[in-house]
């Protein structure tokens, strides 16, 4: 009686350990079925580098879109943003969205099927980005950012795995059409000015004149105070627009022009590669067709680097009332000290 009492015991005790290997060995299959991450798996061990130095080096137009809007930008020897207007594009916003997804380290890589796209909101991405190299074509999507550690997935449309990334990206999800947009009229940086020349309206003989040699300014004799030049050349960095004149009726373009074909002043700034940029100044405007400006308020400026001439507060026009005497020599006390 004793031993058949141990006998069922130890059937029971067998019975219940394979039942609980069985639970185990289907649980196991189907978490592999469902998701499973494939990061030592050899078909896609090739996809551990999103892209090369050299493909992101060549990317002639770019597509960004996000849930703000989609932005279409074309490198055409400066980068030019076409859509949603046709107006100059911020290249350090661009820089910084090449070098974003150059740097996106891989954690772990997925199967791209049709449960972990679901998952991942690969589906309804909330950023895409696609790169035009001229011979390739790439699209990028981002999916579901996890809040916990703000990682997130991606996927391109050509490769059959989905990249579990650390989100370098997420402040790409905020960029909108002013990031996308360069709104400065002055483009050359301080120290990338080598010569200044400003006329009053057609004059043929600069009213300053100004060139920088071995690091100090001269005007066409003398050393000037480096000071002095600096201030000025900071006063017409710092010069901003209220209104970049993109969208023209054919009236506003025919007043534009004529008031930057008739300038009270014209600025020429040559930098260190030796390029020359022109700016028209206009008087100050009654008003313009089309656009509700209070009037003899504002002033145009045309740069010939840039698309479109741009409307500037009147407040600003007194940085261009100079004159050589502005920027004396230095004394010869000076010179020494």
């Amino acid at each position: 009686m004793l031993l058949n009492l141990q006998l069922n015991k130890s059937s029971i005790s067998t019975w219940v350990l394979s039942f609980f290997a069985f639970v185990l060995v289907i649980a196991g299959l189907a978490s592999e079925f469902f998701q499973a991450p494939v990061s030592t798996t050899k078909e896609l061990e090739k996809y551990r580098q999103l892209f090369n130095k050299e493909q992101l080096q060549n990317v002639r137009e770019l597509t960004f879109t996000n849930n703000i809007g989609s932005f279409t930008l074309k490198n055409e020897g400066r980068w030019i943003l076409t859509e949603p207007r046709h107006i100059d594009a911020n290249k350090e916003v661009i820089s910084k969205i090449i070098a974003t997804i150059q740097e996106l380290k891989i954690r772990k890589i997925y199967p791209k099927d049709a449960i972990n796209i679901s998952n991942f909101s690969l589906d309804t991405p909330s950023l895409s980005v696609s790169f035009n190299m001229g011979d390739d074509v790439k699209h990028l999507q981002f999916g579901l950012i996890n809040p916990i550690d703000s990682s997130t997935y991606v996927t391109l449309d050509d490769i059959d795995a989905i990249y579990h990334v650390e989100n370098s990206g997420q402040d790409l999800e905020k960029l909108s059409l002013s990031d996308f947009v360069d709104s400065r009229i002055f483009t050359a940086k301080a120290n990338e000015i080598t010569s200044i020349k400003l006329y009053r309206q057609n004059e043929k003989t600069p009213r300053v004149q100004l060139n920088i040699e071995d690091g100090l300014w001269r005007d066409s004799k003398n050393q000037v105070n480096n000071e002095t030049v600096e201030s000025f050349i900071s006063e017409m960095l710092a010069i901003k627009s209220s209104i970049i004149l993109d969208r023209k009726t054919d009236d506003l373009r025919e007043k534009v022009t004529e008031a930057i074909n008739n300038p009270l002043y014209r600025l020429e700034f040559t930098n260190q590669d030796n390029e020359i940029i022109h700016y028209e100044i206009s008087s100050i405007v009654n008003t313009l067709p089309d656009l509700k400006i209070e009037k003899r308020q504002n002033f145009i400026i045309k740069a010939s680097n840039r698309q479109h001439p741009f409307l500037v507060n009147k407040s600003f026009i007194e940085v261009f009332n100079k004159n050589q005497r502005q920027f004396p020599p230095l004394s010869i006390k000076k010179l020494f000290y």
